[in-house]
């Protein structure tokens, strides 16, 4: 009697297992089986555990499946990102026709047991692969053994493809199957545990390189305990200290806050509650400097981190805190002088005056900010005045008298300077005696 191949294309118990020593060989058959796919499994389990390069994987895994004749043989392709094309393959116990395949595989040419694999979630069982896959090259090289096929994925994105052949008598057998759809899946699994540690690693060597090579003053504190992890080189050259000193080191060192504040506000910015800091820092010279910092919190070898990096701003200060002594300086000169002064914004109301022309004029400061050069000027019409602003702008300033108007009514005689500035929007600075 021959085989008779069911529905689902997988041939019917042979003539010899209907007796009961046919069903005992058979189960001899099947407990041998399992049991050398049982250790092919484990092995290929170990095998994923140290491997981190997919194509030494998978040739690592094919080897494996087959060395210990769990299975006949057995092919797997990596995909890529379209699950359309083969990036890699790796084959054992397959003659020639694997050429044919991987060829096909790397043009998106798919045999019809990868294509049902790739659509479902579940182990593709080709009970007779010469007849019901005739499209694979590998079709005659099963003889009369059967396939299994399955995708192999892990958090819904597909790496591959993993097909092995197994004797006919199991294709039904559904231990058999479950522990290839377990096999498959740790293999997804493994796939992409490597993928993301290579992406770890990519970022990992992006960030240490911006952090060995950046000019910005870099350092990597442990929130905990308010130490230095890490500083990078040109932290070395702002703080005078090398590498391996600053390593270790409590950043009170450092910071000329007391440790409580020091706390507070590396908390603040472990919270993401701030992320810009004004310190003073001290160097190993003994000299302070003002610094500007920007921290946020960085995830470690399983713990926060705070990596800051920091700004030298003592020439800014300086220069900042020279502009305040200048202005306050010329303030002090401008309300003492005799002569009046005032400053016309671009639209020509007064912005600013001092206690001078207050005093010619009669009104008092806050009476005079705001008002029109028309409310002060007594014979100039608003055309005249439209003029000589024009002027002013094209010449850079301008020597003239007029006669202003007094709280009272009263008119006098004035000789004002004027000169125009173009910072803020354009201004007007005015003297007058």
């Amino acid at each position: 009697m021959t085989d008779r191949p069911d529905v689902a294309g997988r041939p019917a118990p042979p003539a010899e297992a209907e007796g009961a020593g046919g069903e005992l060989a058979l189960a001899r058959e099947r407990a041998a089986h399992l049991g050398q796919v049982l250790k092919a499994i484990r092995s290929v389990n170990h095998l994923m555990a140290q491997e981190d390069d997919p194509q030494r994987l998978i040739e690592g895994a094919c080897a494996t499946l087959t060395r210990t004749m769990g299975y006949h043989s057995a092919w797997i392709a990596l995909l890529d990102d379209s699950a359309r094309l083969a990036t890699a393959t790796a084959s054992s116990g397959i003659g020639g026709g694997f050429e044919v395949l991987r060829e096909r595989l790397e043009g998106g040419a798919f045999p019809s047991c990868a294509r049902l694999a790739l659509e479902g979630d579940e182990v593709v069982v080709v009970g007779d692969p010469s007849t019901h896959c005739a499209d694979c090259p590998l079709s005659p090289e099963y003889g009369n053994r059967a396939a299994f096929c399955r995708r192999l994925a892990f958090d819904g994105k597909d790496f591959g493809l993993l097909a092995v052949s197994v004797p006919s008598s199991l294709a039904s057998d559904e231990e058999a199957r479950a522990w290839f759809d377990g096999l498959a899946g740790d293999l997804g699994f493994a796939l992409n545990r490597i993928e993301e540690t290579r992406r770890k690693r990519e970022l990992e060597g992006v960030s240490a390189s911006l952090f060995e090579n950046n000019h910005a003053i870099m350092l990597l504190l442990d929130p905990a305990d308010g130490t230095i992890v890490d500083a990078n080189p040109a932290a070395e050259r702002f703080y005078g200290w090398d590498r391996g000193e600053l390593r270790g080191m409590e950043v009170s060192r450092i910071n000329t806050l007391s440790p409580e504040e020091i706390h507070r506000e590396m908390q603040a910015a472990r919270e993401a509650q701030r992320n810009h800091f004004l310190f003073r820092h001290r160097r190993a010279d003994g000299s302070v400097r003002d610094v500007e910092v920007y921290s946020g919190t960085i995830r470690s070898r399983e713990r926060d981190l705070l990596y800051s990096i920091i700004h030298d701003i003592t020439g800014r200060r300086q220069a900042e805190e020279a502009l305040r002594e200048s202005e306050r300086y010329l303030r002090t000169i401008l309300r003492t002088t005799a002569d009046g002064f005032w400053v016309i914004d671009g639209q020509g109301l007064v912005i600013d005056v001092n206690e001078a022309y207050c005093a010619m004029s009669g009104y008092g400061r806050e009476e005079i900010l705001g008002m029109s050069i028309g409310d002060l000027d007594a014979d100039e019409t608003p055309s005249e005045t439209r003029a000589r602003i024009q002027r002013i702008e094209a010449e850079g300033s301008e020597l003239f008298e007029a006669r202003h108007r007094r709280k009272d009514g009263s008119v006098f005689s004035v000789e004002v300077s004027a000169t125009y500035l173009g910072e803020g929007g354009g201004r007007f600075v005015c003297f007058c005696r």
